[in-house]
């Protein structure tokens, strides 16, 4: 309540009236001071003024001073009643405002009790533990019952303690955490506390300031045991790490895709298949990073597993970084976060010691183990490719039927090495000369077929005959043995493009033996036409000056060694 507003004559009422009172007591002390004027000047005092011959005059201003006087002492009256009654309203206005301030107060102060009782209550019954540590001190300055249940003390017992007695921490930097504390504001920070029993729970206490009146900073917190957590925690920790060891130990490579197809996880194998660190593979895309031709397509197992597909498994050359391939067989699952489809786990399987060893049998089965050649398996079919071509494309075809002079007696003079030796020497001659598309193979013993698909004419096989012949004619060594042999070569060319590969190979074959039976060079086979049949055949063409059916072309041999 303010006093100055009850204090009289300071309003702009009381000013006017204190104006009037000194213009009034101005009059006063002029007629006065006329008055006196007259008596010590006029009549020498005032006895002489009583007997002056101008009494009148005199009593005149006497009766003016006295009436001045007058109306400054009743001015004055009245103004002092004015300012009792203004002062006494204001007292009352004071009053009244006094009692309304008053009755505010105690409604406040009401509420301000409510609301501790409320609060109060709260902070009894709250089943989470709550303390208030005094900031400069570190002394448990209040907590409630949940708070001495989970220490399992008595009531009272903690607001006889520091803070420091509960979670271990030096005095020196418990004082300092919660100066910290107290300068940052809230925070949550995990500690541990010791029970009345002696054993320890992990906790999480969340603190906040509270600053008093006077100015005493308390930390208000809420302790949370978070020891059951911890434990479900490091169980899980700990079943990851078992898992991620387990990830990292498989033997095939392993990759974790989300569904915009950036990579999540990888292993240590699927890092040594695609050839990069770990840093150029995470967050990369997977199409990037060790893709194959399946990529961008509708067979890839991202597409097909987001389709509804449960496992996707197929083989892919994957393409490392430096142009390289891995051949791979790749199986592709469904990966689930809490029940959600977030993308596949690929497992890539290094499968280049399988493709060797199919291409080793591959090879094995249709090639001939001492030579490399062609056996008579893959023969057929390459001959039937190129009777394929020959038929779409009008084109000629010839095959040659070769059989090596007296093979036999070099196995008997000089051993089955040396008889190994010179059919892969022989073989490697022949393939030496033919051109990319012609075959050799090995039908068995010392016999071998050379297939010239686009051999239209006799002269055409006539040009690989002699280069043949050439090769061959040069003697063979081996050790210090040196050996000249010689070759029965039976050639058919194709007539008819719907002739097939088992007549082909038939006619080369007696064209051959005819050669040999000759004493050994080359035989052209008569065309198929041409050739005895019991129920006939159509009458062959006109042959070309000095063309016989069969024709046997023998050079001078040259036998040098022992054969």
């Amino acid at each position: 309540m303010r006093t100055d507003r009850l204090t009289p004559g300071t309003d702009s009422a009381g000013q006017r009236g204190l104006i009037l009172r000194i213009l009034l007591l101005a009059l006063a002390f002029w007629g006065i001071d006329s008055l006196l004027y007259s008596v010590v000047y006029d009549g020498g005092g005032l006895g002489a003024a009583l007997v002056t011959p101008e009494p009148l005059e005199l009593w005149m201003r006497i009766l003016g001073v006295v009436v001045i006087v007058t109306g400054v002492l009743f001015i004055e009256y009245g103004a002092r009643r004015e300012d009792r009654e203004r002062f006494e309203v204001e007292l009352d206005e004071a009053g009244v405002r006094l009692q309304a301030e008053t009755a505010e107060r105690e409604s406040a102060d009401r509420a301000l009790r409510a609301s501790e009782i409320r609060y109060r209550g709260l902070f009894e019954s709250s089943p989470t533990p709550i303390i208030l540590v005094d900031q400069a001190t570190a002394r448990i300055v209040e907590a409630n019952p949940a708070a001495d249940s989970f220490i399992g003390c008595e009531s009272g017992k903690l607001t006889t303690m520091r803070i420091w007695e509960l979670n271990g921490v030096p005095e020196d930097e418990m004082l300092g955490k919660l100066r910290d504390t107290a300068e940052r504001g809230s925070r949550v920070v995990r500690s541990r506390y010791k029970l009345a029993d002696g054993s320890w729970r992990d906790v999480e206490v969340t603190t906040a300031p509270i600053t008093l009146d006077d100015d005493t900073t308390l930390l208000f917190g809420t302790v949370t045991d978070i020891s059951d957590r911890i434990m479900i925690q490091e169980a899980m920790e700990a079943a990851f790490e078992e898992l991620d060891q387990v990830f990292q130990s498989v033997a095939d490579g392993l990759r974790v895709v989300a569904t915009d197809h950036s990579i999540l996880k990888v292993n240590e194998t699927f890092v040594e298949l695609s050839g990069l660190s770990e840093e150029q593979i995470l967050g990369h895309k997977c199409y990037d990073v060790f893709g194959c031709a399946q990529c961008h397509t509708p067979a890839c197992p991202m597409r097909r597993i987001l389709a509804g597909s449960s496992r996707v498994d197929y083989e892919a050359d994957k393409k490392r970084m430096d142009g390289s391939t891995v051949p791979c067989l790749v199986t592709a699952r469904p990966y689930y976060i809490e029940g959600v489809l977030t993308g596949i786990v690929e497992s890539f399987r290094d499968i280049t010691e399988r493709r060797l060893a199919e291409e080793t049998i591959r090879h094995m089965a249709l090639h001939d183990q001492l030579t490399g050649l062609p056996n008579r398996a893959l023969l057929s079919d390459r001959l039937e490719m190129a009777l394929g071509r020959a038929h779409r494309r009008s084109d000629g075809l010839a095959l040659l039927f070769v059989d090596i002079d007296d093979f036999k007696n070099i196995n008997d003079q000089f051993g089955h090495a040396a008889g190994d030796k010179l059919l892969a020497d022989f073989a490697r001659r022949i393939q030496d000369v033919l051109r990319e598309d012609d075959t050799i193979a090995r039908m068995g013993g010392d016999e071998f077929v050379v297939l010239l698909p686009g051999a239209k004419k006799r002269s055409d096989a006539t040009r690989v005959l002699t280069e043949i012949t050439r090769v061959i004619c040069e003697p063979f060594t081996w050790e210090s043995e040196t050996v000249h042999v010689s070759a029965s070569i039976g050639v058919a060319l194709l007539e008819d493009t719907g002739e097939p590969q088992d007549s082909l190979l038939r006619r080369a074959d007696r064209a051959m033996y005819t050669a040999k039976e000759a004493g050994g060079g080359n035989a052209f086979a008569k065309p198929l036409h041409c050739a005895d049949s019991a129920t006939g055949l159509r009458r062959c063409p006109p042959r070309e000056p000095g063309e016989s059916d069969l024709t046997i072309e023998s050079d001078d041999r040259v036998r040098g060694g022992r054969l």
